[in-house]
């Protein structure tokens, strides 16, 4: 298994009142691994309608390795790799978006809905280093997943 470079990783979603809560909490059931437990908080819309955030927290190399092994099997994984530089802020974080309608559908791709936002592990702490750090990673997880060496 490659090194996993994160000290944690959040993903977030809303359940809208146009959308069924427990389709949006399914859907995100097939990002994360099956034993995660989502965090639910009720917020108020602009409008005074109510939002549900779900939300949890992978903070084992274990859950997260389990979700950063399938990225490499996503359409559009090539473009994640180069663009890695504009998903991390100077606080390395890394940010990146998957599609909630297609996670519903048991298929993980890239897109809107849900939300992660992951704390990289880098040393020394700076955004140069975390860019080296996931891309390492990411390649690395690349070559696992079609088995090269």
């Amino acid at each position: 298994m490659a090194d996993v470079p994160f000290h944690h990783v959040t993903l977030r979603s809303f359940a809208y009142a146009t959308e069924d809560e427990k389709r949006v909490l399914d859907a995100l059931q097939e990002i994360v691994p099956a034993e995660t437990k989502f965090d639910r908080s009720v917020i108020e819309g602009h409008h005074g309608d109510s939002i549900v955030l779900l939300e949890a927290t992978l903070d084992s190399s274990g859950e997260i390795a389990a979700l950063l092994e399938r990225l490499p099997g996503v359409p559009g994984f090539d473009r994640l790799r180069t663009d890695i530089s504009e998903r991390i802020d100077e606080d390395v974080n890394l940010f990146m978006r998957f599609d909630k309608q297609r996670a519903f559908q048991g298929e993980l791709a890239f897109g809107e809905g849900v939300h992660l936002q992951g704390k990289v592990e880098a040393y020394p702490a700076n955004r140069e280093a975390a860019i080296d750090s996931v891309t390492e990673a990411l390649d690395e997880f690349a070559e696992a997943y079609h088995g090269t060496p």
